[in-house]
């Protein structure tokens, strides 16, 4: 399957990936920190769990949360472990030299596992075909927006073949179509039984008409059910977040093991271009903090797995 893929789309993969290195001489790598942001988003699918469990958390678009949450999982449970595991294609860089030459002219951005398809892609794509199937067509269209930058940025830092984010695309669609037939049925079932006690909460309750009645704030909920002592675990938390970010800030040279991948955050973070823009540089610091904090988890640093540690950089990131 490897040997098909790269000899019959080679020709379409190789043109997109030249195409996208002459962007990135032209510009100077002007938009390597975007896209470093927008794939940093994807990572693992969590901020469309997050954004799904949210959703959730209110009556009127729990319909839409539970099928956002179970596209991305049906998306995963396809992409990671089932067809990345069965085609096994190596990424880009690591079995072209053409391609590595390009990977490298960006830094060497990390990259683990297998490529096809691209689960950044499928992530979003699930995600946003469930909100285009929920929402009102003449804007949610939009969304559709993000699954392009996602699948533009796997290709430009070469972590991907275009083909590869073809096809996360199809099979976030795919997943997204099948969470929608999921859902409906599971509200039916809900709906039939609703003089349950479990089936009428399900159906009714909502976060912010319970925040109404009981007149308290998110975080008095949080230390009602979780205790006061949630407050200095917290703080412990903030602090290590802190810690991890300084720490990798102030590292240079290769990372443990044999694959002679150098630390980046530093660089990044210290790398100041002329006439740089507050968006530019809120991206390229962004970059730089999330790629400390996952430079740390790389050469055994201390770091907080929020939730994983392959994802622990995409919080403290975001905080700070």
């Amino acid at each position: 399957m490897v040997d098909f893929l790269n000899t019959t789309f080679a020709g379409f993969d190789g043109g997109i990936f030249r195409a996208m290195h002459s962007l990135a001489e032209s510009s100077g790598v002007f938009f390597t920190p975007f896209f470093k942001v927008i794939t940093l988003l994807g990572e693992k699918g969590i901020i469309f769990i997050l954004l799904a469990i949210s959703l959730m958390l209110f009556k009127k678009t729990r319909k839409l949360g539970v099928c956002m949450f179970g596209a991305v999982a049906c998306g995963a449970l396809l992409t990671n472990v089932l067809l990345k595991e069965i085609i096994a294609r190596p990424r880009p860089f690591e079995t072209n030299l053409e391609f590595r030459g390009f990977w490298e002219f960006l830094g060497k951005p990390l990259e683990d596992g297998y490529s096809f398809p691209s689960g950044h892609t499928t992530a979003i794509a699930s995600a946003m075909v469930a909100l285009f199937i929920f929402c009102n067509k003449k804007w949610s269209w939009v969304a559709f927006i993000g699954v392009l930058l996602m699948g533009l940025s796997r290709i430009y830092l070469i972590a991907h073949y275009p083909t590869d984010v073809i096809a996360g695309i199809v099979v976030g669609a795919v997943s997204g179509v099948i969470a929608y037939f999921i859902t409906q049925y599971i509200f039916f079932l809900l709906e039939k039984y609703k003089d349950k006690k479990f089936c009428s909460f399900c159906l009714d309750f909502d976060i912010a008409k319970y925040f109404k009645k009981e007149k308290l704030s998110l975080c008095e909920l949080v230390y009602k059910f979780e205790g006061t002592d949630i407050k200095k675990h917290l703080e412990k938390v903030y602090d290590t977040m802190e810690s991890s970010i300084s720490n990798g800030l102030t590292k240079d040279g290769e990372l443990p093991g044999g694959l002679h991948v150098l630390r980046k955050a530093a660089q990044l973070y210290n790398s100041i271009e002329l006439q740089e823009s507050s968006d530019i540089k809120e991206l390229r610091l962004v970059s730089s903090y999330a790629f400390a904090v996952s430079e740390e988890n790389a050469s055994g640093g201390k770091i907080v797995t929020a939730p994983t540690c392959g994802a622990c950089g995409v919080l403290p990131a975001s905080i700070f």
